[in-house]
């Protein structure tokens, strides 16, 4: 009887093992480095853009929007994610610190996804119609970023409302997570999967152009090179029948 009772205690120490710490301090050294790394990284490209002349032009700005943007996701959102990787994925702050981490996270990385779409979506346009891509004006450039802002706003505002309405949304059981099963098939629909989409197929198409591009360029090069020949030789006839 000892000898079981003595396993059952043991059962219900829940003594966690050291495979699950070292994967816990794996994760936090991982989002330290990463951190860190973004910060400083963001910050010279910010750095840059601000002091160097040659890069202020109109095309940079998105440039530095989306610099901005995961400046502040290395700034806000991911020192919060160590901490609660620290406690083990314990929340230990109040319900309104919780809904500023969730909206800050999914506000920040939906709005750099849009950013990265628009100016795959934009450089398509360059090469495919250029004669539409020189309209590189200011109220151009503030209407595309207005647009990015705006839709990062559209699918990031639900899950706000949603937790206002019934806290349990995102904060329960001392976590701090989203917990709405609609709002997860919703945020990864319009804030991953649907960008995703976007940058491959204007990738693809790009890629493509370029290369019927450079063979366009390539095909022009030999023919020129053919008709050159064909002139010196037609000289060079020329030449020779005058000479008799």
């Amino acid at each position: 009887m000892s000898v079981t009772w003595n396993q059952e205690a043991v059962q219900e120490l829940h003594v966690p093992s050291l495979t699950s710490e070292a994967s816990n301090i794996f994760a936090i050294l991982l989002l330290l480095v990463l951190c860190a790394t973004g910060l400083l990284g963001n910050l010279l490209v910010c750095v840059a853009i601000k002091f160097n002349r040659r890069l202020h032009n109109i095309p940079n700005y998105f440039l530095f929007s989306l610099t901005l943007t995961d400046l502040l996701v290395c700034g806000l959102v991911m020192p919060i994610t160590i901490v609660v990787e620290v406690h083990q994925g314990v929340w230990t702050w109040s319900f309104l610190m919780c809904l500023f981490y969730v909206y800050a996270d999914v506000f920040l990385c939906t709005a750099s996804i849009v950013h990265i779409s628009v100016i795959s979506l934009d450089r398509y346009i360059g090469i495919s119609k250029p004669l539409k891509a020189r309209d590189k004006s200011k109220t151009s450039i503030a209407v595309k970023l207005t647009t990015v802002w705006i839709t990062t706003i559209l699918i990031s505002c639900p899950i706000a409302i949603m937790a206002l309405i019934d806290s349990s949304n995102i904060f329960n059981d001392n976590t701090c997570r989203i917990a709405n099963r609609y709002y997860m098939i919703y945020g990864s629909t319009f804030a991953f999967l649907i960008p995703f989409l976007i940058m491959v197929v204007t990738y693809v198409r790009t890629t493509s152009l370029l290369k019927q591009q450079s063979t366009v360029i390539s095909y022009q090069g030999t023919d020129t090179n053919n008709e050159a020949f064909i002139l010196r030789r037609t000289c060079t006839q020329r030449k020779y029948i005058s000479e008799k």
